[in-house]
């Protein structure tokens, strides 16, 4: 039995990708907004949920973490949520 180096993708992850790509897309977007809007208050705590929706996406698709062991997607949230904690304490002070 021998492997191919080029593995045709079913249409559907490839949709699924482009979606997710799309989404990454309007996030950026939505992110250089918020810079070039000047606007104050709770604009760290966007740019927080933002890159944390972003990293997720790029996780659970990219990475495939959606798909794998829930021992992978632990390891993945764990830090994530340390990250998160921390960064609101430092916020809140």
């Amino acid at each position: 039995m021998t492997h191919s180096s080029s593995v045709a993708k079913p249409a559907s992850q490839t949709r699924r990708n482009l979606v997710v790509f799309l989404v990454l897309a309007a996030l950026t977007t939505v992110e250089l907004g918020l810079a070039a809007s000047g606007a104050s208050g709770l604009r760290t705590g966007l740019f927080l949920a933002l890159s944390l929706a972003k990293a997720t996406l790029v996780a659970l698709f990219f990475m495939h973490l959606k798909d794998d062991s829930k021992v992978y997607g632990l390891t993945f949230l764990a830090p994530v949520l340390l990250v998160l904690v921390m960064s609101l304490l430092v916020v809140a002070a």
